[in-house]
């Protein structure tokens, strides 16, 4: 196992976060770097990247025979980068809600602060009416200002 493996919650520590901490736990996501050399590069199968990763030894919290968990990545490669992209949004984006929000063509501010705050998965203009509708990923905890804002009239939510 790597040596900054041993050492990995280190960085939480001095934030009042580490595994001893008392008080809700903190979602952890292990991220393996630079799989593409040194220790990980190749396995005892002769397999490169995440395999080796599968194969190594564990921190001990769960044995020496149970492999570490983590998503392995190398920015050389590309190699665990869409897998750490998609872990990442998963873990931020649990209590994120979809909405379709309809806002008549004058609401040009409220469109911007939709771009601004949430993320617009979808975006489509009636040419006859000038509405825009919006699909909107949005957090939940900016789900009531959203929802202040469209005191407007002549703003629809789905």
């Amino acid at each position: 196992m790597p040596r900054a493996a041993r050492g990995a919650g280190a960085p939480l520590r001095p934030l009042g976060l580490g595994e001893s901490t008392p008080g809700p736990t903190v979602p952890q996501l292990r991220v393996w770097t630079k799989v593409d050399r040194g220790a990980w590069a190749e396995g005892s199968s002769g397999q490169s990247g995440a395999p080796a990763l599968r194969e190594a030894e564990g921190t001990g919290e769960g044995g020496a025979d149970e492999p570490e968990e983590g998503i392995a990545t190398s920015v050389v490669t590309g190699e665990g980068l869409d897998e750490l992209l998609a872990a990442i949004d998963e873990r931020l984006g649990k209590a994120d809600e979809i909405v379709t929000v309809v806002l008549p063509a004058s609401e040009g501010r409220l469109l911007g602060w939709l771009y601004d705050n949430a993320e617009v998965v979808d975006r489509k203009a009636d040419d006859e009416t000038g509405n825009v509708t919006c699909r909107v990923r949005i957090a939940s905890e900016k789900r009531g200002r959203l929802l202040a804002r469209l005191g407007t009239q002549g703003v629809v939510v789905r």
